[in-house]
């Protein structure tokens, strides 16, 4: 039966987290405590030239794996909420299955489909509409060349699913339901109204057919719908268990980054990053900004996606110096490095605050006395000096230590001196989150209590350690800002060379 809620609150919260490479679930209190974290491994992704599918027959398999092993761990949850990767197109029949392997967000191969949509829409119009730029990777391309190439599968369809999250709680309720955030990433939603783009649009690329096939579209934490006794038996979960469709997750850990409200941002330093923040307004997709829609209306979450962050360290340490421990390489360059050269770190091309996929990496500045731990510490610099950039195209400026930290989480934020060099390049406070494995979980959970009315907007304190930028000698302050502007205009420079060189590389 269905409990009472008014009389329990939220509860605990079973939520799942659908990613890549792995199911993440985690049984968090009414009070925000991690009883219990599990997680298991997903299979991977196949396909090679463009092509990236994944099963989703194997995101429920897991994903009822882990369901049963948080409740035989913790306890039974008094409800369950999800997120996941997000712009995938995933094809199921009548009877819930799926069709075929599910296009992931990185699948390009529809790259004729994406001029055709351009040619027909125009850019600047998809644009206006969605918020972002449409490529291969968006879904009105994935979606045209499915129809091309496999009309069978097509017309089979009876569901359209966005992401991971969606399709997971279908199996659950049985209700079509899409959080607004993954639907902003797919080029098939309406940025400002929040709903799918109209018959006449989608009519001019043949696809008019698609609107009866797409879930419903709801702000991310609310909920769609409650277990049905079939899945209450394939789940281990009790029948009539409230379910909620969670923002996905670029938009779930940007709320559990602390990241939820304007005049705050959060940094994801892994082996590549983001700079993401919440805003009244839609960001510049020309300036290489993502817009997705926020669970609050009115408001967005803008992204600036790095392809290569704490990745560029790994590179040289294993290149250059494979013997050296992270820690003792950073420390050393920090200490010891005579800062003098200029390191870009785009060693597999960049998204953002441009996107080239031809642009490289590159030192400049190299003199016959240059050493290891000058070029390590241009590296580090280097990545610092590329969230600079991305601050700059999502129209964040410095202000030093009066403004808001913004919090660090990634494996980088572990180093304290890299750290510190990251908040004097940005002239920012930064937080390193004690936490940072579970944000994604976090963000779900806490959209959910928005939702549900328990807290009256998005804002998440987090506890983590300060670090403020340091008072520097003059001198050094415009060496470095010389450095910077060296960084940009190296950029710049080397974007053409970069490119006449690509089809000889």
């Amino acid at each position: 039966m269905r409990r009472d809620e008014a009389s329990r609150g939220m509860g605990s919260s079973l939520v799942l987290d659908v990613g890549t490479s792995a199911v993440k679930g985690a049984l968090v209190t009414e009070d925000g405590e991690f009883a219990y974290v599990t997680e298991r491994p997903l299979d991977a992704p196949t396909g090679r030239d463009g092509v990236m599918e994944q099963d989703a027959r194997n995101w429920r398999e897991v994903a009822r794996e882990v369901a049963r092993d948080v409740v035989h761990h913790a306890t039974t949850p008094d409800r369950i909420v999800f997120t996941g990767q997000m712009q995938d197109l995933t094809l199921l029949a009548s009877d819930g299955g799926p069709l075929r392997g599910t296009l992931l967000y990185g699948d390009v191969r529809a790259q004729q489909e994406a001029r055709d949509v351009q040619d027909a829409l125009g850019v600047k119009p998809l644009q206006a509409w969605t918020g972002n730029d449409q490529d291969a990777s968006s879904l009105l391309a994935k979606v045209l060349w499915l129809k091309r190439h496999e009309p069978a599968v097509w017309t089979a369809a009876r569901h359209v699913f966005l992401g991971a999250a969606d399709v997971l709680a279908f199996d659950l309720t049985g209700v079509a339901a899409c959080d607004v955030t993954t639907a902003s990433t797919t080029g098939l939603m309406n940025l400002e109204t929040r709903s799918p783009l109209t018959e006449d649009v989608l009519q001019s690329l043949d696809l008019s057919d698609l609107l009866t096939r797409l879930p419903r579209l709801v702000p991310g934490g609310q909920q769609v719908g409650t277990v049905t006794p079939d899945a209450a038996t394939s789940w281990g979960l009790p029948e009539g268990t409230p379910v909620h469709v969670g923002p996905g997750d670029a938009g779930a850990t940007t709320i559990g980054a602390g990241a939820g409200i304007p005049g705050v941002a959060s940094i994801y330093l892994g082996t590549s990053g983001w700079l993401a923040t919440t805003s009244l307004g839609v960001g510049d997709p020309n300036a290489g900004v993502f817009t997705l829609a926020h669970p609050t209306p009115g408001r967005y979450v803008q992204v600036a996606p790095l392809l290569t962050a704490a990745g560029n360290l790994a590179w040289f340490r294993d290149a250059v110096t494979p013997d050296v421990p992270f820690d003792d390489l950073v420390q050393g360059a920090i200490l010891q490095a005579r800062p003098h050269l200029v390191y870009l770190p785009y060693l597999a091309g960049e998204r953002s605050p441009f996107r080239d996929p031809t642009i490289r990496g590159a030192f400049l500045g190299l003199t016959a006395d240059t050493t290891q731990r000058d070029m390590a510490y241009a590296v580090l610099e280097g990545v610092a000096f590329a969230y600079r950039h991305a601050a700059d195209a999502l129209g964040l400026t410095s202000g030093g230590e009066t403004e808001a930290a913004w919090v660090v989480s990634g494996g980088g934020a572990r180093s304290a001196a890299w750290m510190q060099l990251l908040a004097d390049v940005l002239d920012r406070p930064l937080l390193r989150l004690e936490d940072a494995s579970n944000v994604g979980v976090r963000g779900a959970w806490h959209a959910t209590r928005l939702a549900l009315g328990i807290v009256p907007d998005a804002s998440l304190a987090d506890a983590g350690e300060p670090v403020t930028p340091r008072d520097v000698p003059a001198e050094e302050k415009a060496a470095r800002i010389a450095r910077y502007q060296a960084f940009l205009a190296a950029t710049q420079a080397l974007r053409p060379v970069y490119a006449a060189w690509s089809g000889e590389r």
